[in-house]
């Protein structure tokens, strides 16, 4: 049985990439001669002298070289296999694909793809640039069975260091390969980089075509053969005198949309990175607001904890970038995956949310996306592991590559004094989105009471199936949906990467407990199927944290949500034609519905129906209890369950606030509309977050 928000999109639900068959929604060499380029790393020259055959260089050619094609050639995937090798129940063409940026410049010289049985018919591999012009062609020809194919370009494309490109390939029959999930985080191999989230791409049609659509962050298994251009070996000279060694910053002069929070709670906050090369972090950076004060201590640390260095910043200025180096140089291995930190004793941190949408690569380093950009609450500061809207706090490393021995650290430079700065007008009141806003008097839930408790180690681990009676599970980084298919589930203290499902068959798998749990949507609504985060029946979710979701809570029976905060839901289109329709909290007909204490935030888009969305739609809304919640956003923040000419009952609105933080009257239009007076039905104490009494709406 399909789940409800699949059963009814009609009216609330968006379909998955076609709507022909339930399958789609997963989705979306042979060397006949080598290029005379990248035989031996091919000099390429400049000037009247060079000629269509550079292989055999003269020496009066010689001084007019300038780089190299590297023998070597770099893939994004190597020998990687897919999770599902061909999605057999899909037999339709369709153009497969993927994105990267590479941050060396070089050339493309070949397209590849994995191919599993049943993937038949004559295979064509383009590059595109992202705008969708074709920069090459080729047809796979001696293919073998299945496994990787390789086909190498006519003529190689040459690729601009940060530049983003497509590469695809046509598969008349479908049974195309793929992996669900791949790009939750951004794939980095050498040079190159697949960004995470929206990647991985399909276009349906017998003539193919460039692929624009995503579907789960899906990996389809195309790649690129990349060569990179590099400056040849000199002949030996006399040594010239040492120069200074090069520094690379991820960041740069870049500044925040906000250089202090309005908030004073000490917190770490951090970026982690990669590096392509070998090479050492010689220094720490931060970017400085006028609210952000106290000592600071920057830290370097392994992607499992492990504190690799520190160092306090002294000399401070007043505000703009601060740098501190290290004593000893800190040695990356490529590929590896580290975490810059530093302090903040009394808050005011710079940021600027949704930076962290797309990968940002700077030479050799790249830090991913999405779930990029951390923080830790608490005054003994540690390794910051929660996230919030893939938001850049612009902490940042001085890096230096291909080092053959640490440079000596140089002194941190004392600033001359500068006069006292005059005090900074204090702006006027507005929302500030930081990883924890600050809570309302009466204490809203908030980043430092859903989701993981700080300190938990999370434990890595793939998608989960539960049919274990009783089962808890606990410490749990999940990448993937988890299905409870059993009574009496617990999930805890942990961060899945996909949903939690019970199933919409009432009373079939009673009992399921989700606490403490960060539950983290694709961050685009077009992806995630039109499933919510959490679903459907015989369920209590407490203290969780859900974001990066169309819709955060489904309802159909059984079901407590409390002390919860939804929020950072995504929209896609317009949804008078197609798009998608958003709430934390929504049900299409149910009964049994406990919604209490939680933090439910739309937007501004009309996209957003409601915080609280209860329709009359499939059957009657009956014997559910909303109390004291805080909404914001939507076209009303809360329909009381009277729509489609279906009457509530046994429905109990109590105590709840209304907020103005998105719309002066909640939602656009008001707080509330759909209640119905008697049959059981209660409208008392609601407010809004003005303190005014919000009475009872009338239709």
């Amino acid at each position: 049985m399909l789940p409800l928000f699949i059963r009814a999109r009609s009216a609330h639900s968006t379909f998955p990439p076609s709507s022909a068959a339930r399958s789609r929604v997963n989705r979306p060499w042979n060397r006949n001669s080598l290029f005379a380029l990248i035989t031996a790393g091919v000099l390429v020259v400049t000037g009247a002298s060079a000629t269509s055959s550079i292989t055999g260089i003269s020496a009066a050619h010689a001084a007019s070289v300038v780089t190299a094609i590297s023998p070597t050639t770099v893939t994004l995937f190597g020998s990687e296999t897919p999770a599902v090798a061909a999605e057999t129940s899909d037999t339709s063409a369709v153009e497969l694909g993927v994105s990267f940026v590479s941050s060396q410049a070089g050339y493309a010289t070949g397209i590849r793809f994995f191919k599993g049985a049943g993937n038949g018919g004559t295979h064509i591999g383009n590059l595109w640039t992202s705008s969708g012009t074709k920069l090459a062609s080729v047809t796979f020809t001696n293919e073998t069975t299945t496994g990787w194919q390789s086909a190498q370009l006519a003529t190689p494309v040459t690729l601009t260091a940060g530049t983003t490109y497509v590469v695809s390939y046509l598969a008349p029959q479908g049974r195309y390969s793929y992996t669900s999930k791949y790009f939750a985080s951004s794939k980095v191999s050498g040079p190159l980089t697949a960004a995470a989230t929206p990647n991985g791409r399909y276009r349906y049609g017998s003539g193919g075509g460039f692929p624009t659509s995503t579907w789960n962050a899906s990996n389809y298994f195309v790649d690129v053969n990349f060569n990179a251009l590099v400056t040849p070996t000199p002949a030996p000279a006399p040594a010239p005198a040492p120069a200074p060694a090069v520094i690379t910053t991820l960041l740069g002069t870049s500044t925040p949309a906000v250089a202090s929070s309005g908030e004073s709670t000490p917190l770490t906050v951090g970026m982690s990175f990669t590096s392509s090369v070998a090479g050492y972090v010689t220094g720490i950076r931060f970017y400085k607001g006028a609210a952000n004060v106290g000592t600071h201590t920057g830290s370097l640390w392994s992607s499992t904890g492990t504190k690799l260095a520190a160092v306090t910043f002294t000399g401070e200025s007043a505000t703009g970038w601060q740098s501190a180096n290290l004593v000893t140089p800190v040695a990356l291995v490529p590929g590896s995956t580290y975490i810059v930190s530093y302090y903040a004793p009394q808050g005011g941190y710079a940021y600027t949310t949704a930076y962290f949408n797309s990968a940002k690569v700077s030479g050799p380093l790249t830090a991913a996306a999405t779930i990029n950009g951390r923080y830790l609450y608490g005054t003994t500061g540690g390794m910051p592991t929660s996230t919030w809207n893939a938001t850049n706090y612009f902490v940042d490393v001085s890096f230096t590559a291909d080092l053959t021995t640490p440079p000596p650290p140089a002194p941190t430079p004392t600033p001359a004094p500068s006069p006292t700065p005059a005090p900074t007008p204090t702006p006027a009141p507005s929302p500030t989105p930081t990883p924890t806003q600050t809570p309302a008097p009466s204490g809203w839930p908030d980043a430092t009471t859903t989701g993981v408790p700080a300190g938990t180690t999370l434990t890595p681990s793939g998608g989960l199936t539960i049919t274990t009676p009783g089962a808890v599970i606990s410490g749990l980084e999940i990448r993937g949906d988890v299905f409870i298919r059993a009574a009496g589930v617990t999930l805890k203290n942990s961060r899945v990467w996909g949903r939690v499902d019970t199933g919409d068959v009432a009373g079939k798998y009673p009992g399921a407990l989700v606490q403490r749990v960060e539950i983290i949507g694709p961050y685009d609504s077009a992806a995630d199927g039109g499933y919510p985060a959490v679903g459907y029946t015989d369920m209590t979710v407490d203290g969780a944290n859900i974001r990066g979701w169309g819709k955060g809570a489904g309802l159909v029976a059984n079901m407590t949500i409390k002390n919860s905060w939804i929020h950072d839901l995504v929209v896609h289109g317009d949804p008078a034609n197609g798009g998608s329709h958003n709430e934390p909290i929504i049900s299409l007909g149910g009964t049994n519905f406990i919604i209490t204490g939680n933090r439910l935030d739309a937007g501004t888009e009309p996209n957003f129906s409601a915080s609280v969305a209860l329709y009359s739609q499939l059957e009657t809304i009956r014997n559910v209890v909303v109390d004291r919640n805080l909404m914001n956003g939507g076209g009303y923040c809360l329909y009381a369950g009277s729509t489609n000419g279906r009457q509530a009952y046994n429905a109990q609105f109590t105590n709840n606030t209304f907020g103005t933080s998105v719309f002066p009257k909640c939602g656009y239009w008001g707080p509330a509309t759909s209640y119905t007076s008697g049959l059981g039905n209660v409208w008392s104490g609601n407010v809004m977050s003005t303190g005014a009494v919000v009475g009872a709406p009338i239709g």
